[in-house]
Formats: C-alpha cells, structure tokens, sequence
C-alpha cells in the first residue's frame, strides 16, 4: 500500500478527531487494555475512539502517536490483509515515540484481519477496533481474538442517556415535581419517536436520519 495515501487517510482523519463535536457516553475504558467495539451502525462507536484518542492527547502524547484508519475511506480500496504492516510502517515514519495508537474503524471489511489484529496484540501494540456486521458480536470476537481483546457492545443512547444529554433531570425527586415530569414525559415521548442513535440528536430531522441508518442496514443484510 502506498505510503503517501495511508499518510493521507491518517493527517485528514486526526483533523476530523480534533474538530468533531464528542457526546459523552457512559462508557469507561482501562488505561492498558486493548478494544474492539462492536454494535449497530452509528450506535456511537467512533466518536468514542474520538474521545480515547483526545484524552491520550490531553494526557501527554502527541497527535503523530495517533494512528486511525477508516477502513471506509474509498482511498482503501483494494487493501488487503497483506496491506496491514504498510499501517504498521507508516506510523513509524510518523512518529519516533515509543508507544504508537492505533485506532482501526470498520476494520471487518478486510478479510482476514483478524490475523494481523492479534498479531498486534501478542506484540504488545495499543489498539482499538470498531466492527459493525454480524461477525462482529461479542461471544464471537471472544472466540477469534483469544481473549487478547476486551469487547464492548455500544448501543444508542438509552432513554436515561438521551434524557441526560438534553439535561432533563430525571431523579426521583424530579419525577415528583410537576413541571420536572412533564419536561421527562415530553422526553419520554421524543425518544420513542426519534430512538437513540447519538448523531441524530444533533439534527432537525431525526426521522429523515433514522430512515437513512434503517435503509442502509437493510439493503447491506440483503447483498
């Protein structure tokens, strides 16, 4: 693979991290571990990778330490699990640090990743992994990887998430206070109709979003 390109897909995606608005999530990550995280299609994974790659900044590293790739980038067409020490490689060039992240979104669309993933691992590489087909699930991600991955299943935001994020107080006492209820039974109604995905909370149209998602699983599940 062309190291240019793969430099490329690394300099415009820090410039997406860097500059996208970050939903908190509740979701927590041990420092040391290494990450696959799998789930439904704009449930909230990469922006979480978003959020790890922030803070490794916040806390010290630099952004040359951070290494993410899109495996939906259309510039990676083509690549193959043979393309995988390319990454590896590049990141060198990038940086001289020690510790290098590495951050792998959608990376089942490579066939055999799986091998060059706990290559990585058993090198004692940082990594974190995003996956999204029905190969993906938990119990069989724990079956490929040998245990050497923690998975963690993301999900849209709950309704208390979603009642969070629009900073509706939805305690016991608030439940009992007229018009604190109503704001929660207002919420209550929003979630029901518009769901959870998190990026659709930044819309007007939510509907038009979900549709989209909806028909984009769909049609990907009858290919």
């Amino acid at each position: 693979m062309n190291h240019n390109i793969l430099k490329q897909v690394i300099f415009e995606q820090i410039e997406i991290i860097q500059n996208a608005e970050i939903i908190e999530r509740n979701y927590a990550f041990e420092k040391n571990a290494n990450y696959i995280l799998v789930g439904l299609r704009r449930a909230g994974k990469s922006t979480l990778l978003y959020k790890i790659a922030r803070e490794l900044v916040e806390e010290g590293s630099e952004w040359s330490q951070i290494v993410y790739v899109n495996f939906e980038d259309d510039r990676l067409l083509g690549f193959t699990k043979e393309d995988f020490n390319d990454i590896v490689e590049t990141a060198h060039e990038l940086s001289d640090a020690k510790e290098i992240y590495y951050f792998f979104d959608e990376i089942q669309i490579v066939d055999g990743w799986e091998h060059f993933a706990r290559r990585m691992a058993d090198q004692k590489k940082h990594v974190y992994i995003t996956g999204s087909n029905a190969k993906m699930l938990s119990s069989e991600m724990e079956k490929v990887l040998g245990g050497r991955y923690l998975s963690k299943m993301i999900m849209p935001f709950s309704l208390s998430e979603s009642l969070d994020y629009k900073k509706i107080a939805h305690d016991e006492k608030a439940m009992l206070t007229s018009s604190k209820s109503a704001k929660i039974r207002r919420g209550c109604r929003e979630y029901i109709a518009n769901g959870g995905f998190p990026e659709a909370q930044l819309l007007t149209n939510k509907r038009e979003y979900i549709k989209s998602v909806y028909e984009k699983v769909l049609l990907r599940k009858q290919e």
